[in-house]
């Protein structure tokens, strides 16, 4: 975050489960921090609700501050020079192709059918903008797809996060388009497992 330069202005959040604080609480003193072209944010939350709660709450604290977000998890890292240019230049691209487009992603996607419901973006992970999330959020009670049950499982993080999250976007008329195509896990794609990125491969 602080030597890579994303080609645009960009803030980067972290959001956090506060009961596992003791696993966290080493960012605490990345909070409010300069990075190369923005700041990074650490957010606390009281709910453990898997991936999907947590990029829920970020977007229902910052969906007036930005147009544009990157949704990536734990272990995923987006980022390469030029990353955010990367990717907003490439959406202006696909979105000539497919004038609806409402999913960039980066670990997987593509033209998939929106009476599938196993269809979707891989992880949620990639770019999209304010008013597509805006039309989600209208016909998911206001919200983004998360688990609602207490504790939540991996099963519920998928059929009621991972598998609406971008779904949902489909039955609205929206298309998905991939970064660069299938070739998942190289880093020209801007999308790396944290894993694999710390061997150098």
């Amino acid at each position: 975050e602080r030597d890579c330069d994303p080609g645009v202005d960009v803030d980067s959040y972290m959001v956090v489960y506060r009961d596992q604080w003791d696993l966290w609480k080493d960012w605490e003193q990345y909070d409010n921090q300069p990075i190369k072209r923005g700041t990074f944010h650490v957010i606390y939350e009281d709910r453990d609700g898997g991936n999907y709660q947590m990029f829920n709450k970020a977007y229902q604290l910052l969906k007036d501050k930005y147009e544009w977000f990157i949704f990536t998890c734990d272990d995923i890292m987006v980022f390469g020079d030029q990353y955010y240019k990367k990717l907003l230049d490439r959406w202006e691209e696909a979105e000539n192709e497919m004038p609806k487009l409402g999913y960039l992603a980066l670990q997987g996607g593509g033209e998939f059918n929106p009476d599938e419901p196993q269809h979707h973006v891989q992880g949620s992970i990639g770019l999209t903008k304010k008013s597509v999330l805006e039309d989600l959020c209208s016909i998911n009670g206001g919200e983004l797809p998360h688990p609602k049950g207490e504790p939540w499982t991996q099963r519920a993080n998928i059929d009621e996060g991972e598998l609406p999250f971008t779904n949902k976007l489909l039955t609205l008329g929206y298309h998905f388009a991939n970064y660069n195509g299938d070739q998942v896990w190289r880093r020209k794609n801007l999308c790396y497992p944290y894993y694999l990125y710390a061997k150098c491969i």
